[in-house]
């Protein structure tokens, strides 16, 4: 999941975010195939001013990112242990 979450960061962020300090979360099956891993990192607005950290919701069928969703504080990837990308 690291090598997928690293090799399709554009995938997740977008490139002017410079998306910085990455880590990602243990995967975990998803409700109907695949993996689902949360990914968070300090991000920039495209003003270039600091978003703060930004936590995305990833799913990943066939080694690749199918899907990903921005989350809020009050979402369950809040409460994962993540690992340095």
């Amino acid at each position: 999941v690291h090598l997928i979450v690293r090799n399709n960061l554009s995938a997740i962020f977008m490139a002017a975010a410079s998306p910085s300090n990455i880590s990602v979360s243990f995967p975990v099956p998803a409700k109907y195939g695949g993996w689902t891993t949360c990914v968070k990192a300090t991000a920039q607005g495209i003003t270039g001013r600091s978003l703060g950290t930004q936590t995305y919701l990833v799913n990943i069928e066939h080694n690749q990112i199918s899907q990903r969703e921005h989350v809020d504080d009050n979402h369950w990837c809040t409460k994962e242990t993540y690992q340095s990308l």
